[in-house]
């Protein structure tokens, strides 16, 4: 069977899943406006987080395929959004499906936190009261996107 056949059959169900799986930026943010329940996760490095994240996001460092521990803080009756750097990062998709492994309904914020910086989006700094026994850390002024360092 040929690709384009293959990518025919498919590719509705494909993008029906991403649809279902995935969140821009702009409805995020309407989503956190309507006061809807949410559970914002970042994925990034502590020192990122620190420096600059969505407001309301817990950092929850991913680091690999155990959960980590701090995941047992999250609900499974309130839908969880996961996020990373970057369109380019993986963090993020691998947390996500880790979390949908272990029954949590979630969903990926597209282009990570550089798609929310891009639309001019609010951002915070400060740490995230699940980072209370990481290394210590501070936040600086100026955020500098990991790709630019």
């Amino acid at each position: 069977m040929d690709i384009l056949k293959l990518q025919r059959m498919g590719g509705a169900d494909y993008f029906q899943q991403k649809l279902t799986h995935e969140i821009g930026p702009r409805m995020l943010q309407q989503l956190i406006d309507s006061q809807e329940e949410v559970q914002l996760v970042d994925v990034r490095q502590p020192e990122d987080f620190a420096c600059a994240h969505i407001g309301k996001a817990v950092n929850l460092p991913f680091a690999g395929a155990e959960p980590n521990a701090y995941i047992y803080h999250l609900s499974k009756h309130i839908p969880v959004v996961v996020y990373s750097y970057d369109e380019d990062c993986t963090l993020a998709l691998e947390a996500a499906y880790l979390l949908a492994r272990n029954g949590y309904p979630v969903r990926l914020l597209m282009g990570g936190f550089a798609a929310w910086r891009h639309y001019g989006l609010p951002i915070a700094a400060s740490v995230s009261e699940f980072d209370t026994d990481l290394r210590p850390y501070q936040a600086v002024d100026n955020f500098i996107p990991p790709e630019t360092r």
